[in-house]
């Protein structure tokens, strides 16, 4: 989700639509979308009674959007990896991204003083800002501000390092922590925590995400779109099925929902994320013929917005948790078909609202 512009000089990737890639463009939107899916759907899948019909529904519903945020750093790897470093561009990144996560801070405090009686003392809320997000979805924002301001040295790095250190580099930062994670979750051997779960903070775990996007990309570039949709389609299953059997698993055995193999940077989410990323490239010649230019420029508009849509779906999540249209009512703890349609709901309206916002130039760069 780093916003760039996307050239195919820049990247190597197949021909772009005008200055754009559509596959990397598609995925930015699906993936936004899938965030959305998983912040709506969390709260009645905590309250489903366990291992009834309902929660391996909502088990699945939770499970399938996990891809979202490994493929947004892995696509932000493929786009900035191999661009000419630069702490100015990078520092400029770094303070927008700063400016936008502080404005969508003060919009959910001002919304919970107006909306809920709290806090009291707002000019406080607004001072913590730099020290703990507002509502947990924010913590992305952090994150990237940490990339952001590293990013020349990982830029560098990447491109003076031979493709074996760079496996090392994404064993080391990625992989190794992610199977010591998942051990230790699985064996109760001090509950892993070797792969945190969304943090805010410098986190080695997430620029591993980067180099494994780029790292990816320089693979198959080279090779035939069958081979990258082989390798998609085994990351993807072996990745979804470890995330659905090790979720089980644990709730089998503590007797509750547990989320611990959700987590953006746990083991199942990086192969199910990369084998994703891999599957919408083996298939980028095929979208960029069957796409007429109305869809395309459509995947293209809401791509930009995807940051826009990030920061604002959880405050219309937050006023709306129960949509009502004449005879219709929707609850997010109602059952799976209201969760999956107020996602589409939700969705709609976080991105007219970026859309609408990026129509007035003051408001232009806070969703862009």
């Amino acid at each position: 989700m780093l916003p760039t512009v996307q050239t195919a000089s820049q990247t190597g990737l197949v021909r772009p639509f005008r200055t754009r890639i559509l596959w990397l463009d598609c995925l930015k939107v699906i993936s936004a979308f899938m965030i959305v899916s998983i912040h709506t759907s969390g709260t009645y899948f905590n309250q489903t009674p366990l291992m009834s019909r309902s929660w391996w529904g909502m088990l699945l519903v939770n499970a399938v959007p996990r891809f979202a945020v490994p493929c947004f750093l892995m696509v932000s790897g493929i786009l900035y990896m191999k661009r000419e470093p630069s702490i100015r561009h990078s520092f400029r990144q770094a303070g927008h991204t700063a400016i936008v996560l502080l404005f969508w801070s003060v919009i959910y405090i001002v919304a919970k003083k107006l909306l809920w009686h709290g806090p009291e003392d707002v000019v406080t809320e607004i001072l913590k800002i730099p020290f703990s997000q507002v509502t947990l979805s924010l913590w992305y924002g952090y994150a990237l501000i940490w990339l952001f301001l590293l990013m020349p040295f990982w830029q560098l790095l990447y491109q003076t390092i031979s493709s074996g250190q760079k496996c090392c580099f994404i064993a080391i930062t990625l992989l190794f922590p992610a199977i010591l994670d998942w051990a230790g979750r699985l064996l109760s051997l001090g509950n892993g925590g070797f792969a945190p779960f969304g943090s805010r903070t410098l986190c080695l775990n997430y620029v591993g995400l980067l180099f494994l996007g780029a790292f990816l990309n320089d693979i198959f570039i080279s090779r035939p779109k069958k081979t990258a949709a082989l390798c998609g389609f085994l990351g993807t299953a072996v990745g979804l099925s470890l995330m659905l059997w090790g979720s089980w698993y644990l709730a089998f055995v503590g007797q509750k929902t547990s989320h611990d193999f959700l987590g953006e940077i746990r083991l199942p989410a990086i192969l199910y994320g990369a084998g994703i990323l891999l599957l919408f490239y083996s298939l980028s010649e095929i979208g960029g013929r069957l796409f007429p230019s109305g869809i395309k420029a459509a995947f293209y508009k809401l791509s930009r917005l995807s940051l826009g849509i990030y920061f604002s779906h959880s405050l219309i999540i937050w006023c709306i948790p129960e949509f009502i249209l004449g005879s219709v009512f929707l609850s997010r703890t109602a059952g799976i078909k209201d969760v999956m349609v107020l996602t589409c709901i939700y969705f709609g309206l976080s991105a007219c609202g970026a859309f609408f916002m990026s129509e007035i130039p003051v408001f232009k760069k806070m969703v862009s």
